[in-house]
């Protein structure tokens, strides 16, 4: 049966859903998915599975446009512009705080995606690739590739947050351009 939820506008732009959803108490599927956040659209097909040790998503997913602020708080197109106040930098590139791994046990799944055009803060990246699979609390993405700065970089990451001492791998390979060019 199809379903469509229009939700009218919300804090940061119009939000509208359509789906075919089908489901039992082992878990939920929804096919030709569509919605609209604010400037962004996503489309394709979601299973939700409750059956085992914890949840697991399965997901195919495109857009044409993906503006991250439509999916953030406090963003400078949107939100209400309350949170909490940046800590001054000490220079460090990452933070020395530990990682939040915890959340990786949370949740099993793949999740594909597709993207023409994915808009962060201050880069738009063209021709988005990924594959985003989580199990045991080890997250794989491999590959998320994009187009930026009239090149492309291709992006494997490993992150073992099911360790007692997680372990975190990364591996970048970029070729023509560059980024920030």
């Amino acid at each position: 049966r199809q379903v469509r939820l229009d939700l009218g506008a919300i804090e940061r732009g119009l939000l509208e859903i359509g789906a075919a959803i089908t489901g039992n108490r082992s878990g939920i599927r929804l096919q030709n998915l569509a919605a609209m956040v604010g400037n962004s659209d996503i489309a394709g097909t979601a299973s939700l599975a409750l059956g085992g040790a914890r949840p697991a998503i399965d997901a195919t997913l495109t857009s044409n446009r993906l503006v991250l602020a439509d999916f953030t708080k406090g963003s400078a197109k949107g939100g209400s512009g309350q949170g909490t106040a940046a800590k001054p930098s000490d220079g460090r590139v990452f933070s020395a705080d530990p990682l939040p791994l915890e959340g990786l046990m949370a949740v099993d799944g793949t999740v594909r995606f597709t993207g023409r055009s994915v808009v962060l803060e201050k880069v738009t990246l063209d021709n988005v690739t990924s594959v985003a699979t989580i199990k045991d609390g080890r997250l794989v993405v491999d590959p998320l590739q994009v187009g930026v700065g009239g090149g492309t970089v291709a992006i494997k990451a490993d992150v073992d947050g099911g360790r007692s001492a997680p372990a975190v791998a990364l591996s970048v390979t970029s070729r023509q351009g560059g980024v920030g060019s």
